[in-house]
């Protein structure tokens, strides 16, 4: 399989493949920045980042020539992304895991997913 650019000429998918990975890279670890920087966000802040993230992402289809401005609006999506989701993945790294050998939690804790109950 081959893709071709603008100006016509085609590549392989090992010319493509190392540059995409390059920007999932980048884009993840910029999210996970965001993330570290958000953790402590309100929800109504979070969830405008989280929207304005999306916004960021449909926005890449209209700048796709650019590649300074397509990158800038990855970093950006996924700085945001990360503002909007490091609120709960704060709550979730922190959760108390014992929490189901508590004898007042018995009732809502079940056994590995069968939907019986831990007595």
């Amino acid at each position: 399989m081959s893709f071709a650019y603008s100006s016509g000429t085609d590549v392989g998918e090992a010319a493509v493949f190392g540059p995409v990975m390059g920007l999932v890279a980048t884009t993840l670890g910029v999210f996970t920045l965001g993330a570290y920087l958000g953790r402590h966000l309100s929800g109504g802040a979070s969830l405008v980042c989280f929207i304005v993230s999306f916004v960021c992402f449909f926005a890449l289809n209209y700048v796709r020539g650019a590649g300074g401005a397509a990158i800038a609006l990855l970093s950006a999506a996924g700085f945001l992304l990360g503002l909007g989701l490091g609120g709960g993945l704060d709550a979730y790294a922190s959760a108390d895991r014992g929490s189901c050998g508590r004898p007042e939690r018995q009732p809502r804790c079940s056994s590995r997913g069968s939907g019986r109950s831990v007595t």
